[in-house]
């Protein structure tokens, strides 16, 4: 748009240099030196005026998706969420972790109960784009130490790069002392035809402190997911769960049933 033409900053760090770029490559034959590198002081002078466009930048205003109104319509009950926050605050009471991965963290409410509750840092992973957006700003608003990436876990970013080692995948890089993943499993289970087994070594891959809620098939999201394919699911059960993370290497401390 013609307006971002009229940014200098945009005009000086995007279109200048793919005009000089341009311009170089036709006129690659009349070059007959090598041409002087930029001093350290220019280069410190440009990393500051992009950070500054960066900051600058407005968030996009997405659309409505998916999951981007979860936090506020879902099938939980007052008493359950509550008890929700209740079970978050004690396992990070208990763990005292310095980074908490969030799985599915959504806008970002658990990890906010998380980082109250003690926990120093957290990297929320989520899919849904509005959904972290909301996260972010609240986030950046009360200078909280959340960090969002979008990253859908049953298709992590992969290791990049010369022979793939430039850039190492997702789960090489997460570093964390503990995790919370709620309300994920039958996404991953059900929505994406994940085994519970694979799933349990995912979530003891990144550690084997996890707090994690399983929906069982009675709830109203399970059953909505449900509607739209054939229920071959005869191994999705608490109990079936519990068993996976034993074949893992993994075990529960304690269990509880959520009303």
């Amino acid at each position: 748009p013609l307006r971002t033409r009229l940014n200098y900053r945009l005009w000086l760090h995007l279109f200048l240099p793919v005009k000089f770029s341009i311009t170089n490559i036709i006129d690659a034959k009349k070059v007959t030196s090598r041409r002087r590198p930029l001093p350290k002081r220019t280069l410190q002078m440009m990393l500051k005026q992009l950070q500054h466009l960066i900051k600058e930048l407005p968030i996009p205003k997405r659309t409505h998706t998916a999951w981007s109104e979860y936090a506020t319509k879902n099938s939980y009950s007052q008493d359950t969420e509550e008890a929700k926050c209740h079970a978050v605050r004690r396992f990070v009471i208990d763990t005292v972790p310095s980074t908490l991965i969030d799985i599915g963290c959504n806008d970002g409410h658990y990890s906010r109960v998380a980082l109250d509750a003690g926990a120093k840092s957290v990297l929320g992973l989520d899919i849904d784009h509005a959904a972290l957006d909301r996260g972010f700003l609240n986030a950046q608003k009360n200078r909280q130490k959340l960090t969002y990436l979008v990253q859908d876990m049953a298709n992590p970013s992969p290791s990049q790069g010369w022979l793939n080692k430039e850039r190492p995948s997702i789960f090489l890089r997460l570093k964390a002392d503990c995790v919370i993943a709620l309300a994920v499993i039958h996404h991953l289970a059900i929505g994406r035809n994940l085994s519970l087994i694979d799933i349990a070594r995912l979530l003891l891959s990144l550690s084997h402190q996890c707090l994690v809620e399983f929906v069982p098939k009675e709830d109203p999201m399970v059953k909505f997911i449900l509607s739209q394919r054939h229920d071959i699911y005869d191994n999705y059960s608490l109990e079936q769960f519990e068993k996976a993370v034993a074949v893992a290497g993994g075990s529960f401390q304690y269990s509880c049933r959520l009303k």
